[in-house]
């Protein structure tokens, strides 16, 4: 399957009411990326742009209906997390990042590595020094990725279970081409074992019917899960692309 995601709104705080900002993921069956590309190119020219990007805020009822009949004959799905922030206040968000940040290194005793607490103290650092909306968005983005993970896989093992064998995932970037900033890189950083956090806390949905085949290539022991992990970590997964 392939999870392209994107935001809109300004994260900004302090805001006034109503200040609503999300984070989106569509999700195409690798099935029907072809296809969609084929019928969803036709709509694209049709569709009013800015800067040679289409804007869903430019459609009108007739032309958001269109998108939409093309997602559901591709049998897509689509996901969002939202926030108001004209409900939140400037000190509330402060304080909760603040937590966070300190959360990271708290359980940090001198049986881990010089090399991993270095690290830990890092990410640390990355957090503390973010901007209120580099971190609202951060928060949203990781709730919208483990709702994605959680639903698509829900919903293809009972349709097309072949989807779960791989997910590629599109970012819409702020950097240059397909460099990541330093903030891109952090949350890329931290999403794995967050996302492993919020599992334990909320296991995804699992269907005792469903048809999981397709995960066994991701069955592995415990102690080389570890060290995959650490890998994928290094390597900074996921592909980061701008002008979605």
């Amino acid at each position: 399957m392939h999870i392209f995601i994107d935001e809109t709104g300004s994260f900004a705080i302090p805001a006034p009411f109503p200040s609503p900002s999300l984070v989106g993921a569509l999700v195409i069956p690798d099935r029907k990326l072809t296809y969609f590309d084929r019928i969803y190119g036709r709509l694209r020219s049709k569709l009013p742009k800015e800067q040679g990007e289409v804007k869903g805020r430019l459609l009108n009822e007739g032309q958001v209906r269109s998108v939409v009949q093309a997602l559901w004959r591709c049998a897509c799905l689509f996901e969002a997390t939202a926030i108001e922030l004209g409900t939140h206040s400037e000190a509330g968000v402060t304080s909760y990042k603040m937590q966070q940040a300190e959360a990271i290194t708290a359980n940090l005793t001198d049986e881990y590595s010089s090399n991993t607490r270095a690290l830990a103290f890092q990410q640390r650092q990355q957090l503390e020094n973010s901007t209120l909306p580099q971190y609202v968005q951060t928060v949203a983005t990781m709730e919208l990725l483990y709702t994605i993970v959680s639903r698509a896989t829900a919903y293809f093992c009972q349709r097309y279970p072949k989807e779960l064998g791989a997910f590629h995932w599109v970012i819409d970037a702020k950097g240059k081409g397909s460099i990541a900033t330093p903030w891109e890189k952090s949350w890329s950083f931290m999403m794995l074992p967050m996302l492993q956090s919020m599992s334990l806390k909320k296991p995804a949905i699992r269907l005792t019917w469903g048809d999981y085949t397709q995960f066994k290539r991701f069955e592995i022991e415990m102690l080389e899960c570890s060290t995959i992990l650490w890998r994928m970590i290094q390597s900074q997964i996921g592909e980061f692309r701008t002008g979605l």
